[in-house]
C-alpha cells in the first residue's frame, strides 16, 4: 500500500507492508493520514479523525450506481438522500449525497459518499464515515477516484 499527500512523489510513498491492501496507491488529501483497520481495510482522514474507509474485495464485481444507492437506502430509515454527484464508468462508481430527515426541508443534513474502483481483478470500496464535513467528503470522493494499483 502506498499513501501519499497530493504533491508528493508517488515513488517516495510509504508501503504498508504485506497484506491484501499492499500495492494500492491512495492519493491522500493534504494533511491526511491512512491507518490500517485490518488486512483489507484502511481508514483515512486528518490525524485523529476518520473521514473515509476503504476496503479491498478480491475478485468482486464492480457494483452499479443503482446498486450503491439502493443498498444505502435500505440501510437508512425515514431519511431521503439528495444526490450531489454521481458518476459511473468502466472502472469507477461514485455517489455523493446529502441526507435529509423527514420534515427537515431546507435544513442541511450530513453528506455521504459511497464509491467503488476497479483495480485489476479486485474492487476497492470507499465510504465516508458519519461526522465528516462537506469538504472532507468531497476530498474523500477525489481520493476514491484516484485509487490506483
Amino acid at each position: 500500500l502506498a499513501c501519499q499527500s497530493r504533491g508528493t512523489d508517488p515513488q517516495g510513498a510509504p508501503d504498508a507492508g504485506p497484506g491484501s491492501m499492499a500495492g494500492v496507491r491512495v492519493p491522500l488529501p493534504q494533511g491526511w493520514v491512512a491507518s490500517a483497520d485490518g488486512p483489507e481495510v484502511l481508514v483515512l482522514g486528518p490525524p485523529g479523525r476518520a473521514v473515509m474507509r476503504i476496503q479491498r474485495r478480491s475478485g468482486a464485481r464492480l457494483p452499479s450506481l443503482e446498486e450503491l444507492r439502493s443498498a444505502f437506502s435500505e440501510q437508512i430509515e425515514d431519511a431521503r438522500a439528495a444526490t450531489l454527484e454521481e458518476r459511473q464508468d468502466e472502472d469507477t462508481v461514485l455517489w455523493r449525497a446529502r441526507l435529509e430527515a423527514p420534515g427537515t426541508r431546507g435544513t442541511r443534513g450530513p453528506p455521504v459518499l459511497l464509491g467503488a474502483r476497479r483495480l485489476g481483478a479486485d474492487i476497492v470500496l470507499c465510504a465516508s464515515i458519519p461526522g465528516a464535513s462537506d469538504s472532507e467528503v468531497e476530498a474523500a470522493a477525489r481520493a476514491c477516484e484516484g485509487l490506483s494499483p
